[in-house]
């Protein structure tokens, strides 16, 4: 502990109580009265309550008002804004692809899904086995064609369509060859064909899905179905499989035939090559 002791006026010593030990240290009493001001200063100023010392709030500015001038012409820029806008998605969707399924009379189905009513299995020689299961018709694999062909009366033979969807089940050649009426010729749409990749029409001129025009390249994984369509009008054959177009060819001046061992299949039929498949929802319809 520290006290003041008196050595002349206005003079102090500090003197420490514990030991009496003086401390050569004089103060005059002007700064004593300085430091205990302070210190009770300090101390009132913490017992008082804090005022806030946040700054008052500036006010927003205020948005400066446009010309007549200037809000004239930011509309003009909407409204070209919103005309590009418009002409960007009528472009993009034109130029989406889209499925051509063209226009025509109602779909007639040719299978009920649960019997082979108006269908026989073909008589090639050496056929599988066919039967109706789960709302499919199966056609078991065969050495060398297995297939059914129709028995329900007349068929159409010009501006028609007719469709089916197929999936290959085993094997690695074809799993569905439509044979189908064109005027009073027949050809087929192949599908798979040729080691299990090879769309086209047999024959034209004689020349087999392999060999002529309309051959093309596709790979088809068992177990996924297929939509097969097919379209015949005066001047051509179109196919597609879902909604790729395949098979697009002229007829006028060409011959079109069949080949040997599909012979059977006329007038309308479905055949594969030594392989499994299952059919579904096999329909047809007149063109308008």
């Amino acid at each position: 502990m520290v006290n003041f002791v008196p050595i002349r006026p206005s003079r102090y010593r500090a003197v420490n109580v514990y030991d009496h030990e003086h401390v050569h240290v004089d103060v005059d009493v002007n700064v004593i009265v300085a430091v205990v001001g302070c210190q009770t200063a300090l101390l009132t100023d913490d017992l008082q309550p804090k005022k806030s010392r946040s700054r008052p709030r500036a006010r927003p500015r205020q948005r400066p008002r446009l010309r007549r001038r200037d809000r004239s012409r930011n509309r003009v820029f909407s409204v070209m804004v919103t005309l590009i806008f418009v002409f960007l998605a009528n472009f993009v969707f034109a130029a989406a692809p889209q499925s051509d399924s063209g226009s025509g009379q109602q779909w007639q189905s040719l299978f009920d899904g649960k019997t082979l009513k108006n269908w026989e299995p073909t008589s090639f020689g050496g056929e599988g086995r066919v039967h109706v299961e789960n709302g499919q018709l199966i056609l078991e694999t065969g050495s060398d064609l297995t297939g059914v062909t129709w028995a329900g009366g007349e068929i159409h033979r010009m501006d028609y369509e007719i469709s089916v969807e197929s999936m290959k089940l085993d094997g690695n050649d074809f799993f569905c060859g439509l044979t189908f009426p064109v005027g009073d010729s027949y050809c087929s749409l192949i599908v798979g064909g040729w080691a299990g990749s090879v769309v086209g029409i047999s024959s034209i001129d004689a020349l087999d899905a392999s060999e002529n025009e309309t051959t093309r390249m596709k790979n088809f994984p068992k177990g996924r179905w297929y939509r097969i369509r097919v379209r015949v009008t005066q001047p051509k054959i179109e196919a597609w499989i879902d909604d790729e177009k395949m098979v697009d060819v002229v007829t006028t001046g060409h011959r079109l035939s069949v080949r040997a061992e599909v012979e059977p299949s006329k007038p309308l039929g479905i055949a594969t090559w030594r392989t499994k498949a299952a059919l579904r929802d096999i329909k047809v319809r007149r063109l308008k």
